[in-house]
C-alpha cells in the first residue's frame, strides 16, 4: 500500500479528531462562572429561565465528566451534584439568601477543577452562607470514614452526607432547628448508609 495515499485517507479524520478535541477543550476553558442572577432580579420569567438555563448548564457538565469515565459515585462529582441539588431545591422554594448561589459555586468550583484535572482537588467543605455547625458526632464519623479502607464504597454518601449537614445549618440559621431537622435526618441516614457500604468493601 503506498503511505502517501494511507496519509491521505487517514487525513480528513485526523483532522476532524483534531479539531473536536481543540472544540471540546476550548468549550471547558471557556465555561463561565456558575452565577444567577442577584435575588432582586428574580422577578420576570426571563429572569428565572435564565437562571434556570445555568442549572441546566451546570448539570450537563456534570454528565460530561461522567460521560467521559468519572465515575457518578465518585466523591468530587457526587459532591458537585449534591451542591448543585440543594442550591436548586433552595431556589425553586424562593431562598432569597446567598445560599443558592453559594452552593452552586461550590459544585462550578469542584467541576473546574475536574475538568482541567486538577490534583488533589479539595475536602473540605465550607459552611456557605454562614451555615450553623450541626451535629458534631456526623461530621466527626464523616472525618474518620475518609479515612477508612472502605472508603471508596461510600464516596457519594459521604459526599452528600457533608453537603446536606450544611443544608442542615443553613435552614437552621432560617428558621431554627425544626425546619432543619428533615435535612439533618437526611444526613444521619446518609452517614448511616456511607459506613455501612465502608463496611462492606473493606
Amino acid at each position: 500500500m503506498n503511505p502517501i495515499h494511507s496519509i491521505q485517507r487517514l487525513a480528513p479524520s485526523l483532522l476532524c479528531s483534531a479539531l473536536l478535541l481543540a472544540a471540546t477543550a476550548t468549550a471547558t476553558a471557556a465555561a463561565p462562572p456558575a452565577r444567577l442572577l442577584p435575588q432582586q432580579q428574580r422577578i420576570t420569567d426571563a429572569a428565572i429561565q435564565a437562571d434556570l438555563a445555568t442549572y441546566q448548564a451546570t448539570q450537563a457538565r456534570i454528565q460530561a465528566l461522567n460521560d467521559g469515565g468519572r465515575p457518578i459515585r465518585d466523591y468530587h462529582l457526587s459532591k458537585a451534584q449534591c451542591w448543585l441539588d440543594v442550591s436548586f431545591h433552595e431556589y425553586t422554594r424562593n431562598d432569597r439568601s446567598d445560599f443558592p448561589q453559594q452552593a452552586l459555586a461550590e459544585a462550578d468550583t469542584l467541576l473546574v477543577g475536574m475538568e482541567q484535572g486538577v490534583q488533589p482537588l479539595p475536602t473540605d467543605t465550607p459552611l456557605v452562607n454562614q451555615a450553623k455547625y450541626l451535629r458534631d458526632d456526623l461530621w466527626q464519623r464523616l472525618r474518620v470514614l475518609q479515612q477508612a479502607p472502605g472508603f471508596s464504597c461510600a464516596q457519594q454518601q459521604a459526599a452528600c452526607g457533608e453537603v446536606e449537614l450544611v443544608h442542615a445549618g443553613n435552614e437552621f440559621n432560617q428558621q431554627q432547628w425544626r425546619h432543619a431537622k428533615p435535612y439533618i435526618q437526611i444526613a444521619e441516614e446518609l452517614v448511616n448508609d456511607a459506613e455501612a457500604a465502608a463496611r462492606q468493601c473493606a
